[in-house]
């Protein structure tokens, strides 16, 4: 049993892959049945806010040299009493350039071998202030995120049992803002998708950074047409190659708690090309950085296919761009139809229609907010 009677976990090490969990008694005892054989280490953790109480449990694996030796004999029953440790915690204030930070969240992930995954979790108040009980001792990895879910910073925490910790976070205080504005007349777009890259996730992979951000819009693009409320600046998206943001009814968008670094933004909106700022800089003092994010309106260009619908034909449709000879797309057009291609920079195209036997091309002018046709 559970000899301080408190809720708890009893892990016991040893058995390779494997991990069995069963409820304590309110008295605080345990039964385990069906073990192997063998030499093996039991140890009692407090509960945490992710565990229920009165659990125990089998570990996994004996890397972890800790708890109390027990050797199991086949076919006997050993009854072995264990002390629970006190738990630990963590209080602190989260801030960013020293001012508070309310609604950051805090997580704790557990190092032990078997243990991983989300241990702990608080948010920080008003006043920036947070307090996690209930913790093991042992190693955490300790992760700070901003309000609004950008990337967390990480470090590193040991807690000895029954250890009240005091650890202030800080996060980085860089911000990135500004408005998206159409080029052509200067007015504010609202709802434009604006991402933000910085140089170490464009760097990961090679066009990664293009296929991140196109990612994350269509992402956003897609929680929008079912209706969720992303129209004001500040509704922040982490994700994998970058955060984005949703331009709010005037057009402004905003990225906070952001270290020094080099930083890219695009900016992708029905009806417009892409825009882009390519080289944003925020130094080692990490100020904020207000930027006009600019699109040009985009052309459409309509592509037809004649013929019978019930003949089963088709044609293999591709445009590529006369400038830098870029391939927009390519697709297969049965006869009688059509396919539209939408957001297109205003310029030359090059438009060829394939058959197994032959290909025909033919040169086009897109123009800004304007659909061009071809018909094959």
């Amino acid at each position: 049993d559970l000899s301080q009677g408190g809720p708890g976990l009893v892990a016991m090490s040893g058995l390779g892959d494997r991990q069995r969990e069963a409820r304590a008694g309110p008295d605080g005892r345990y039964h385990i049945t069906g073990l192997p054989a063998g030499a093996f280490r039991v140890e009692a953790l407090p509960a945490t806010q992710q565990r229920d109480a009165f659990v125990v449990a089998i570990g996994l694996g004996n890397q972890e040299e800790r708890g109390l030796p027990v050797q199991l004999v086949a076919g006997e029953t050993t009854e072995l009493d264990l002390d629970l440790r006190e738990p630990a915690s963590l209080q602190g204030q989260v801030t960013a350039a020293g001012k508070p930070v309310a609604g950051a969240t805090i997580r704790l992930e557990s190092t032990l071998s078997g243990r991983g995954g989300a241990q702990a979790r608080g948010r920080s108040d008003g006043s920036g202030g947070y307090q996690i009980s209930g913790l093991e001792a042992g190693d955490w990895i300790v992760q700070v995120t901003g309000p609004e879910g950008v990337l967390p910073v990480e470090q590193g925490l040991r807690l000895g049992a029954g250890e009240q910790r005091r650890l202030d976070l800080e996060l980085p205080a860089g911000e990135i803002a500004g408005v998206v504005r159409d080029a052509a007349t200067k007015s504010v777009i609202k709802g434009a998708v604006v991402s933000l890259i910085d140089d170490r996730q464009a760097g990961r992979t090679e066009g990664s950074a293009d296929t991140r951000a196109a990612d994350t819009m269509r992402a956003l693009l897609g929680q929008l047409q079912e209706g969720a409320s992303l129209t004001g600046a500040g509704h922040q998206r982490a994700h994998a190659g970058g955060r984005a943001v949703v331009a709010d009814a005037e057009g402004r968008f905003e990225f906070r708690f952001l270290p020094a670094g080099r930083y890219r933004l695009t900016a992708r909106v029905s009806g417009y090309v892409e825009g882009s700022e390519d080289e944003i800089l925020l130094g080692q003092d990490a100020v904020r950085t207000d930027v006009v994010l600019t699109v040009e309106p985009a052309g459409t260009l309509r592509l037809e296919v004649g013929g019978d619908p019930e003949s089963g034909s088709a044609l293999n449709l591709s445009v590529f761009a006369v400038e830098g000879g870029d391939i927009i797309g390519s697709w297969l057009v049965r006869a009688g139809r059509s396919r539209t291609v939408h957001g297109l920079a205003p310029g030359r195209y090059r438009v060829t229609a394939t058959t197994l036997t032959s290909t025909v091309e033919e040169l086009i002018e897109v123009r800004a907010g304007e659909e061009a046709r071809l018909e094959f």
